[in-house]
């Protein structure tokens, strides 16, 4: 080239090195249009675009550059670095050595050669590389302890010192003291003389070599360690004494001095002098806690006794909040737990006063919570009072000394202690305690209170976070975590947690996914976590120069050797159980990775060609606007992170893509995880379990038997070892051609005479069950082999599971966590009915082994109700095949054909909706059902709205799926993503309102749990994953029975309200009621017209946030609006919308409730104007028209509904026109065609995420 080519072409390498790559690209293209074919030029293009994000683009450039260069060694050194770059480090050192045989004098070249060796743990070939380097540049000090490392590392330690010799030896000045490289080099030479086992030269060299040290503190310790080693006990008693002068609480100190004095914790003879040796460092500080900490660990009996006592009366009277957290590790001794128990209840029984023999004092910051406070302690409440119950309530929610009420008794009296004073410590704990009791729901809302009284606090809302993902509320945990996060970040919160590597988090976030049955999302987020640690994996290469420059080698080393145990890591571990778990999953059930779109023939099933054909118009609509956003984003520029480099935007955001390549070969995707799991953590049973579990569906049974063994040495009662050592003999006596004679040998040898010497499987296995069956472990084991053995559940196989399942509830040792395992058993594997599953839900219940188990019950059905809906589908296509008529058509052209109705014809559902009675069916999927409830016996006036759900129905007759488009929200309700059904009625007794309320409750609270279709639950969109309810009264007494269904949802949930009355009337206003106040059970206590003041009563209903509107009626006094005004309502009444108009009652509404508030819309049809709506009980003049009524509902419907009502439509009073009943049926329409928009997103085509409203 010229010699301005040549000046260009430095400039494209200066402007990569200082990333300024647009500039570098506008050089190289220079270049280019002189000499098109330079190949140096077109490698340094490559390497520029590959920096961009252009991989595929900077490889088939690099492609081309070799051809037009194959000598060059720029060319064949950027090739390598693209491999690298990719993680093909196999193929990056073969690029890497071709160059360097191009260029041998390359310094450049032979150090990434020598990184990358080091990086792929080739130490031999390290050592050459460094050798070289050294040879080249003897006089720079890295080459030399480069090489040092080089040697250690490969095993050479006599090497690695020799060379450290040499360049001592060479040195022409001595350095100057200051020198931290020089100062760590030293320091390194005695690490390598130490790890050779020559300790008195070790000792010798670390006195030659101390005062030129800088890191004192290591120098102390490795002479102490090396005295001790050398069994000179008195200099190790000096050394080990005058660091612990340096630091009184570092416990190894403590235990080096125990050695260096002879002592010995197991023999009783040495405890007096160990307590008066702990006893004496105590005396020299009032602070210091190891010492008095430590005795309890050997003392015993009454020693112990008094030891504790004294302990706990110090700690306790500083309020030190960490105390339980000294002692628990003392739990494992039973005597010692109880003594500790028996300690501190006798202090509950002492004066406050007398403090324990300690003066009242004040808490101070670190002793009482997070921060110090102002205000003063509550009268009779002392910091020890405080202490007392806050250690009890840790006492009894530690697991080995539970017991959930008590902790719960004595956590809320510490808080009801010193409400003033009480900082989120106590909340936390709270919280805690009701996640061991199961109920993570209120565990999440009370750790979410705490979070709330520190919110620059970053500890307790990491906790808040973690607890809202155990209840499932990703999108709540993801708030509250961006609190502390970049608003910049690409991706936002969740973007941000990814680019941190906030590895808790993330695998969080994927397990409580999968507990949802959000396998792409939960795929998704595991494969996060691989990418996290396969990140730090790589990060070592900015390290391995860095360190060298910095001269910090023991670190290095230590970095190295943590590097390569780095997947042993504890997190690593459960996320590779959980994917392991989704990918065996994937591999059982192979339609979960394509969305069960295929039948066992591989067409396409029925039902799912109906899913496709109704999204097909909503995809139809998508493709522009795609193309649209594509075309926009082309030509933005793209987001860049703080290094200036391209940031990419996500193309699968929900893991439907990963989730298909998950599914094409799910058990080699397993492979990836299994492989590190039993390399770095052999000795984890789990781990082991995982590996066999993988392994016996690869058929691959020697490695399946090599876990089985693990599992057996590692835990030989663990429940697997049965379960896992029968399906293995059953697989062997299945195979479908002969093993190996070796392999047949070793099985032979290794398993069969171990595992199956005792007769049958089923005869082992019932022996089994026998010695077990309490144990709900073992017990769980054995039903699935006996499924294994009885796969069609023939004879009484099912009911046996289903009786052994139950029992095990009866065991006092039976867990939370194991009772639910025992119902995805019930589900999965037994694939009991509902009834079975209620029952064992009930049994579970009564002994608190509840946690959401409705939802999991449903969601562990999911697999039964799949192979049921393919079966079923499966038999009806045979019986249609099989009518001669009906030969050659489809079920989609016979729904063309047959399928619709006119509004004059079919039976009476809802807009001809599909009709399935779902209190008798509950597994039923759906998103919005319509629900009648034909109850009237709790009017104060005209009865007749039990006929209310049927006029409502014959009244929408006129709306049907084909024709329900509604212009003003642009969708149709019945074609979207919502499954809408009619659930038919509740039947409700009319003779008895006691039992017509339990009965409704009952009703409600069991739909309520339903669960949504698959597709709307892996929709992302939080709004989806809940089912809701529009109910058609029936008088207004059936709002009572939804809501409290509703709260065991939701929580709390706000009250818009349409009527022209109150109904928060307190009972005794109405005559003759003879109310007994003290009995609020009363059937006379449920109208109508009091649900509402029930409600409040009962803490249903959200205060200050529930909205009247319509209210027209006459009042007893001004006391009822004061009454309502004290249960927290807000009124609007119906003159105002003359003022306001419509839409400025719905900004009202919308303001006051709120966009993410859970709401029950509440809609009396007597809030018309009875010359509209004369169909009803209680009519009042002067209402709102039909029309006001329904531009106020259009108004609202940003809210977040999650569940309506429309009631007290009486059809005798209705006139010849079925005016009422018209108008209630258009309400309904429009109700539910905001409930589907809410869960489409504020783009209304379902491409914007909205809040979960939990």
């Amino acid at each position: 080239m010229a010699s301005k080519e040549q000046t260009l072409f430095r400039h494209v390498v200066q402007n990569y090195e200082s990333k300024q790559y647009k500039k570098g690209l506008k050089a190289a293209e220079q270049i280019l249009r002189k000499n098109p074919n330079h190949g140096d030029t077109q490698a340094m293009k490559a390497l520029i675009l590959s920096s961009q994000g252009k991989s595929e683009e900077a490889f088939e450039l690099c492609k081309v550059a070799l051809k037009n260069a194959m000598k060059s060694h720029v060319c064949w050194h950027v090739y390598g670095l693209l491999y690298r770059g990719q993680r093909n480090y196999e193929e990056a050192l073969k690029a890497y050595r071709f160059a360097l045989r191009l260029d041998p004098e390359s310094a450049q070249i032979q150090r990434d050669l020598a990184m990358l060796q080091v990086q792929m743990r080739d130490y031999d070939g390290y050592v050459q590389s460094r050798r070289t380097m050294l040879q080249a540049r003897p006089q720079n000090r890295q080459n030399w302890t480069a090489l040092a490392i080089a040697l250690q590392m490969s095993g050479d330690l006599a090497g690695a010192e020799d060379v450290l010799q040499k360049y001592e030896e060479s040195m022409r000045q001595t350095p100057s003291r200051g020198d931290m490289e020089h100062a760590e080099a030293v320091l390194y030479k005695n690490t390598i003389i130490a790890e050779r086992g020559e300790m008195e030269r070790a000792l010798e060299h670390v006195d030659s070599v101390a005062k030129m040290a800088l890191d004192k503190t290591a120098v102390m310790e490795m002479r102490a360690q090396y005295l001790l080693a050398l069994g000179r006990k008195e200099e190790a008693v000096e050394a080990y004494t005058k660091l612990l002068r340096r630091n009184a609480e570092h416990r190894e100190y403590y235990e080096g001095l125990e050695k260096a004095m002879g002592l010995d914790r197991s023999k009783t003879e040495d405890h007096q002098k160990l307590g008066e040796m702990y006893h004496s460092w105590g005396m020299q500080s009032d602070r210091v806690d190891a010492p008095r900490r430590l005795p309890l660990d050997f003392k015993n009996g009454d020693a112990f006794r008094q030891h504790a006592d004294k302990y706990l009366r110090r700690m306790l009277k500083k309020g030190v909040p960490s105390t339980f957290a000294n002692l628990k590790q003392l739990y494992s001794d039973p005597e010692k737990k109880e003594t500790i128990r028996e300690l501190v209840e006798g202090y509950i029984s002492e004066q406050p006063h007398t403090n324990g023999g300690a003066e009242r004092s004040e808490p101070n910051g670190s002793a009482d919570g997070s921060h110090p406070t102002t205000s003063k302690p509550h009268d009779s409440a002392t910091t020890w009072e405080l202490s007392l119950n806050y250690f009890l309530a840790q006492h009894y929610d530690y697991h080995l000394s539970r017991d959930l009420a008590k902790a719960r008794k004595y956590i809320d009296r510490a808080i009801e202690l010193k409400p003033s004073e009480t900082d989120y410590t106590y909340h936390m704990t709270r919280a805690r305690v009701l996640k061991h009791a199961g109920n993570v729901a209120e565990a999440s809302k009370a750790m979410n209170e705490a979070r709330e009284m520190d919110l620059k606090d970053r500890y307790i809302n990491t906790k808040s976070a973690k607890y809202q993902l155990r209840n499932n509320q990703h999108d709540d945990a993801v708030a509250t975590m961006g609190l502390f996060t970049r608003k910049e970040a690409v991706g936002g919160p969740l973007g941000d947690l990814l680019d941190m590597q906030c590895v808790w988090f993330i695998t969080e976030d994927g397990e409580a996914y999968l507990r949802q049955g959000n396998l792409g999302l939960a795929l998704k987020r595991f494969k996060a976590v691989f990418d996290v640690f396969g990140t730090w994996e790589d990060d070592q290469f900015d390290f391995h120069s860095f360190s060298l420059r910095k001269g910090m080698v023991r670190a290095y080393v230590d970095m190295l050797r943590w590097e390569d145990r780095l997947r042993e890591h504890p997190f690593f571990t459960r996320a590779a159980l959980l994917a392991v778990r989704v990918y065996c999953l994937l591999f059982d059930q192979p339609l979960l990775a394509k969305g069960g779109g295929v039948n066992g023939e591989g067409a396409e099933g029925a039902a799912e060609r109906k899913k496709a054909a109704k999204k097909a118009k909503r995809e139809a609509e998508k493709v522009e606007a795609e193309r649209k956003a594509a075309a926009a984003k082309k030509a933005s520029p793209a987001k860049k992170d703080e290094d200036g480099e391209v940031k990419k935007e996500d193309a699968d955001p929900l893991g439907v893509e990963l989730l298909k390549a998950a599914g094409e070969n799910p058990l080699e995707e397993a492979m990836k995880w299994v492989g590190p799991l039993l390399e770095m953590s052999p000795r984890n049973v789990e781990g082991q379990v995982a590996g066999f579990e993988v392994y016996i569906r690869r058929k691959k049974y020697l490695p399946a038997l090599k876990c089985l063994l693990a599992v057996s040495s590692i835990d030989p009662e663990h429940p697997k070892c049965h379960e896992q050592g029968c399906r293995l003999r059953l697989a062997l006596e299945k195979l479908d051609e002969p093993l190996p004679e070796k392999a047949k040998q070793v099985i032979d040898s290794e398993f069969l005479q171990r595992f199956a010497s005792k007769g049958s499987v089923e005869e082992c296995n019932d022996e089994y069950l026998a010695k077990h069956q309490d144990s709900a472990l073992h017990v769980q084991g054995a039903v699935r082999v006996r499924h294994a053995l009885h796969p069609d559940g023939s004879g009484d196989v099912k009911e046996k599971s289903v009786s052994d399942l139950q029992h095990t509830l009866d065991s006092a040792s039976t867990t939370l966590v194991q009772a639910e395992e025992g119902l995805r058993v019930l589900s999965e594997v037994v694939g009991a009915d509902g009834k079975a599953r209620e029952a064992y839900v009930g049994k579970a219940r009564e002994r608190c082994l509840i946690r959401e188990m409705l939802s999991l019950l449903l969601a562990a059905a999911f697999a039964t109700l799949s192979s049921f809906a393919t079966a079923h589908t499966g038999a009806e296509t045979e019986h249609t095949q099989g009518q001669e008529p009906f030969v050659g058509w489809t079920k989609d052209d016979l729904d063309a054909k047959w399928g619709t109705d006119w509004g004059f014809s079919g039976i009476s559902t809802f807009a001809h909706l599909p009709h399935t009675r779902c209190l008798q069916h509950p597994d039923t999927p759906y998103d919005i059902a319509i629900l009648g409830a034909p109850f009237d016996t709790a009017v104060s006036y005209r009865p007749g709205a039990r006929f209310g759900p049927r006029a409502i129905r014959a009244a929408s007759a006129r709306q049907t799926s084909f024709r329900g488009y509604n212009p003003r929200a642009a969708l149709n309700p019945y074609r979207e993503w919502a499954t809408v059904i009619d659930c038919g009625d509740i039947p409700i007794t009319p003779f008895d309102n006691a039992l017509a309320l339990r009965q409704m409750t009952e009703a409600f609270t069991n739909l309520a749990f339903s669960r949504a279709p698959r597709e709307s639950v892996e929709s992302g969109v939080g709004y989806r994953r809940k089912p809701k309810l529009l109910t058609l009264g029936g008088d207004h007494s059936i709002a009572l029975p939804t809501l409290r269904a509703l709260n065991k949802v939701y929580g709390n949930v706000a009250v818009v309200h349409f009527d022209a009355h109150l109904d928060t009337w307190h009972p005794a206003k109405y005559p003759s009621a003879w109310v007994d106040p003290d009995n609020p059970n009363e059937q006379s206590f449920f109208t109508h017209g009091t649900m509402f003041w029930v409600a409040h009563n009962e803490s249903l209903i959200l205060e200050n946030k529930s909205v009247h509107a319509g209210l027209r009626t006459r009042l007893s006094g001004i006391e009822d609006n004061e009454d309502d005004t004290a249960q927290g309502w807000v009124r609007i009444a119906c003159d105002d919308i003359d003022d306001l108009g419509a839409a400025g009652v719905a900004k009202q509404i919308l303001d006051h409730v709120g966009t993410e508030t859970p709401v029950y819309l509440s809609i009396d049809i007597d809030v018309i104007d009875p010359g509209l709506a004369p169909g009803t009980g209680t009519p009042e003049p002067g209402g709102w028209t039909t029309r006001e009524l329904i531009r106020v509902l259009r108004g609202i419907e940003g809210l977040n509904v999650v569940g309506a009502d429309i009631v007290e439509v009486a059809p005798a009073y209705d006139g010849v026109g079925e005016t009422t009943a018209l108008a209630a049926a258009q309400v309904g329409f429009e109700v539910l065609t905001s409930m589907v928009k809410r869960g489409m997103g504020e783009d209304g085509k379902g491409g914007m995420k909205v809040r979960d409203e939990l």
